[in-house]
């Protein structure tokens, strides 16, 4: 292995992907429970807050780090301290806080991964980490706009209402089935925002896994035949 080869490796060992997935993966698997415990919506924000401390770690440089940090402390104060308090869509701040953090983390992965020399295990995490991330990224979207207008979103017919602390999962649910193109059409935007986010959310989705997926596979198998030439 080269000097090049060697120093891309140890900066891929400290990107903390492999933190950040499981961060989310533990979000995204207990979310459907955190809003049936007498705690109410202190689990979410306490699994939403292992996110936000994971996508710190996963920046290269001092530079993006401070940047990270510097967001991720309203982000932070938007999901413990304003969403508590009543005061005037204190709870759509909280939200679009959170959405600016991880907005920048999301684009600030997906341009170290674009620069990548080479594709390693932790490059596909990255990959992993970035679809993840936009799934959440929207249903921060989503939840700012549902703050406004609680029938934003319908579902089966119904209202969804403002309040995610009894259904965070069905917000989770719609956003990724929409990333996804899934669309079971039992929870469906209502409003010019939410249809608007929806379509943005799933031409990004598609645009992501046909883009970058398909240039990671080809780094890989070009890095093959470099390596087999050798």
């Amino acid at each position: 292995m080269n000097t090049i080869e060697t120093s891309a490796a140890q900066e891929s060992g400290r990107s903390g992907f492999g933190y950040l997935l499981a961060a989310l993966v533990f979000f995204l698997a207990t979310a459907p429970f955190a809003g049936h415990t007498a705690l109410g919506e202190f689990p979410f924000r306490a699994l939403f807050t292992l996110v936000l401390l994971g996508g710190v770690a996963t920046m290269r440089s001092h530079r993006k780090t401070l940047i990270a940090a510097g967001l991720a402390v309203p982000a932070l104060a938007g999901n413990w301290i304003v969403s508590s308090v009543e005061i005037d869509h204190g709870q759509a701040f909280g939200y679009a806080v959170s959405a600016v953090f991880l907005i920048y983390i999301t684009l600030a992965i997906l341009v170290a991964l674009l620069s990548e020399a080479q594709v390693t295990s932790d490059t596909v995490l990255g990959g992993v980490c970035v679809y993840l991330l936009m799934g959440v990224v929207w249903f921060m979207l989503y939840a700012v706009v549902l703050q406004i207008r609680p029938d934003a979103i319908l579902v089966n017919g119904e209202p969804f209402g403002a309040s995610l602390a009894e259904a965070p999962a069905r917000l989770l649910y719609f956003s990724y089935a929409t990333l996804t193109t899934l669309g079971y059409g039992d929870v469906v935007p209502n409003s010019p925002a939410t249809q608007m986010l929806a379509s943005a959310q799933a031409m990004t989705g598609q645009l992501f896994v046909a883009i970058l997926i398909a240039r990671l596979v080809g780094m890989h198998i070009a890095g093959s035949i470099r390596n087999g030439t050798d």
